[in-house]
């Protein structure tokens, strides 16, 4: 082959190197974004072009929308009829609402006036009710306070039971806090 003709051919196949260089750097730098469409799908090839929204497909294409892409948000679509009401619930565990509370109304005091010596003092709850609590107020020393019955028994739970010893002649006075029986 002759000189004169072989360097062009090698400065041209360096040229074209050079520039598929250049754009495959170019290319490898830069993340291709979503296609969007809308495409043209050439129907014998399968070929696929990107075109813009107003330009027409070539004869033998078929026009698609871009895989992934979104058109406009419609509106709000019109509210439903209202289902029809579910099955009622399961009755709640048996005896989860407890009494009404103590009110006070059944603070009940009994007073013992001035004898001397040894003064045992009950104070009794009313029918259907039973001693929460109980207390004294004297004027000496007492023994025993405790909760009884109406009558003074340690057994029973219906009242309030106090003893003086002391010799004094003041008053003993009982109380008893009732509550009324479930």
């Amino acid at each position: 082959m002759n000189r004169g003709r072989l360097i062009p051919l090698i400065a041209g196949v360096f040229a074209l190197l050079v520039v598929a260089g250049v754009a495959s750097a170019s290319l490898s730098h830069h993340k291709p974004g979503p296609l969007t469409g809308p495409f043209c799908l050439s129907k014998k090839t399968g070929v696929v072009r990107q075109v813009k929204p107003t330009k027409g497909c070539h004869k033998g294409e078929i026009r698609k929308r871009g895989i992934g892409s979104k058109g406009p948000r419609g509106g709000r679509g019109a509210t439903g009829p209202q289902g029809p009401a579910g099955p009622a619930g399961p009755q709640g565990p048996r005896g989860s609402v407890g009494p009404a509370g103590i009110d006070g109304t059944a603070v009940v005091t009994v007073t013992s006036q001035g004898s001397a010596g040894q003064k045992t003092t009950t104070a009794a709850c009313p029918a259907g009710y039973f001693a929460l609590s109980g207390g004294f107020s004297a004027q000496g020393s007492v023994t025993q306070s405790y909760r009884s019955d109406g009558s003074g028994d340690p057994t029973g739970d219906t009242g309030w039971t106090a003893s003086q010893s002391s010799g004094n002649t003041g008053s003993l006075t009982v109380y008893v806090y009732c509550v009324a029986s479930a």
